[in-house]
């Protein structure tokens, strides 16, 4: 489906926020979208938002992605959970921080929706305004339970007391659903900055509005500093399917590099910040009027080349003007001779219709003979071509665009595309017999182990082929899933932890070699016998 899409995050109004705690993701060639507000003093707030934009960017961006999003999701908020909580332990000036999270993950028209904390996320469609996600909060407690009406719970002093947020404990329990998208949906993604001004009539309002999205989080923006723009406030709107705008703004399909939120500020060791201005806290907004690609390494390169280029003659530019010369008057060209020995009229004219003809002669018998050669010989070349390589269509049905090398392992999992996976994970264990040392032989066959539902043994498969060839695509995600599928969370954190980096060590400590997971089930439920009870967090 066409998707547009506008994002905004701000500081707010308040003297006293100094930072701008909230961060955002967006990745449309992913189709992932992100909040993320973050909760602590001094710099703890925007260090755990960070925290999770990275994180999920990193996971986000691997070469050939699994669209097995749900298991993805939740393996990547148990890594952030771990990551924030660790960091919280080990360095005294980040005690305490924790962000809430909303998360939407997009394949095909299945929208994955995970969040934690207060942050939410919204579906506008043709049957109007839908909250998908609670507020993990004190007040959404009491008002889901009835204890308390909309118009309370509106001005309650502990409306924005959250009471589960990534880094608060060393688990976390997010909350995960799936919906269908149509080419009539958008959705809001906002930190609860917005909706502490903007209930969910207001926002109905705006996104029946017909307004691009880049517009609409502006307005949105608008309406929380009428309000006093106490928080830092963030917002996505992101529309799918064809859609007229009342307006020709068109919302920045920005590069990566380009979309880093506000907030997202690098820290040193020593604590010190790099900030490209006296305030980062409108970088996204401002970003948002930029032009498409505006601001790219290529396009300064680009440019560059125009100015350092060669002329259409050959000739460097800058050659040509060196000095202050002006450029020399190009020679006039001149007159071809006529051939010698030729009549250009009548003979020349004969010889060359001649010369034509038998062009034109050459290129029919050429033609029947590589006809014929080619139904003598072209089917036992494609069927040898095919015992060796497979068959290269079932690929391209599949959207495969990078199928495996090795002649044998492609014809194998070539069958399993085809349904006939029993074929192909013979062949493939015979191969390992003959080859025990074929890392992607372990890859494909762990891959249709996982498609038949035998978790353990795809994650053992996984676990060789890394062995044998680290440098293997995405061996670990698919690895993080097997674990996720099997209940062991941890365990899919762990494998995750390779991609982003390793783990804080505590204080005073230096970094020890994170050993591989055990392998050993997690406690039922993914928690700790001896886990606390929920607690306030901010």
């Amino acid at each position: 489906m066409n998707l547009e899409l506008g994002y905004v995050t701000d500081r707010g109004l308040n003297p006293r926020r100094t930072r701008n705690e909230d961060n955002l993701l967006v990745l449309p060639e992913r189709g992932l979208f992100l909040v993320a507000d973050g909760v602590g003093g001094r710099r703890g707030g925007e260090t755990a938002s960070r925290t999770v934009v990275e994180v999920f960017r990193r996971v986000f961006s691997q070469p050939r992605f699994i669209d097995d999003h749900r298991a993805v999701l939740l393996s990547t908020i148990d890594l952030c959970n771990q990551k924030i909580y660790e960091g919280a332990q080990s360095n005294i000036d980040l005690e305490g921080m924790a962000t809430t999270v909303a998360a939407v993950a997009v394949s095909g028209n299945i929208a994955t929706v995970v969040h934690v904390g207060d942050s939410r996320v919204y579906r506008m469609d043709s049957q109007g305004l839908v909250r998908l996600t609670e507020d993990h909060s004190e007040v959404g407690e009491a008002l889901r339970a009835g204890r308390i009406t909309e118009e309370l719970a509106a001005t309650h002093p502990k409306r924005n007391v959250i009471n589960r947020a990534l880094g608060a404990d060393s688990e976390v329990e997010p909350d995960l659903i799936e919906i269908e998208l149509d080419e009539t949906t958008t959705l809001l993604l906002c930190t609860d900055g917005v909706t502490r001004y903007l209930d969910d009539a207001q926002l109905e309002e705006l996104l029946l509005s017909g307004r691009h999205p880049q517009t609409l989080c502006q307005m949105i923006r608008e309406r929380c500093y009428d309000g006093g723009a106490d928080d830092n406030l963030t917002a996505i709107v992101v529309d799918f399917g064809e859609r007229s705008y009342q307006e020709h703004q068109a919302a920045p399909p920005l590069p990566t590099e380009a979309m880093v939120p506000a907030g997202f500020i690098d820290v040193d060791p020593t604590g010190e910040r790099w900030d490209s201005g006296e305030d980062g806290a409108d970088l996204v907004a401002e970003a948002g009027r930029l032009a498409p690609g505006a601001g790219r390494d290529e396009d300064r390169f680009d440019l560059e080349l125009a100015a350092e280029g060669d002329d259409e003659e050959g000739e460097p530019f800058d050659e040509m003007m060196a000095d202050g010369d002006e450029p020399e008057e190009p020679e006039e060209p001149e007159e071809p001779e006529e051939p010698e020995g030729q009549v250009v009229d009548g003979e020349l004219v004969a010889r060359e219709g001649i010369l034509a003809g038998l062009r034109w002669s050459l290129l029919v018998v050429g033609l029947a003979v590589g006809t014929v050669f080619g139904w003598l010989v072209g089917p036992p070349v494609m069927a040898r071509f095919g015992e060796l390589f497979g068959e290269r269509t079932i690929y391209d049905v599949k959207g495969i665009e990078h199928p495996p090398r090795h002649p044998e392992v492609n014809s194998a999992y070539a069958l399993h595309l085809e349904q006939q996976s029993e074929l192909a994970r013979q062949r493939l264990e015979e191969l390992l017999r003959t080859a025990p040392g074929n890392a992607e032989a372990c890859l494909f066959l762990g891959i249709i182990e996982y498609d038949l539902e035998n978790y353990d043994r795809s994650v053992n498969l996984f676990q060789r082929a890394a062995k044998i060839d680290p440098s293997l695509t995405n061996v670990r995600v698919r690895m993080a899933l097997s674990y996720s599928r099997m209940g062991q969370s941890r365990n899919a954190a762990d494998v995750l932890q390779e991609l982003v980096g390793k783990r804080n060590s505590p204080r005073g400590q230096s970094p020890s070699p994170e050993a591989p997971p055990t392998g050993q089930p997690a406690p039922p439920g993914g928690r700790d016998e001896g886990a606390t009870a929920v607690k306030p967090v901010g």
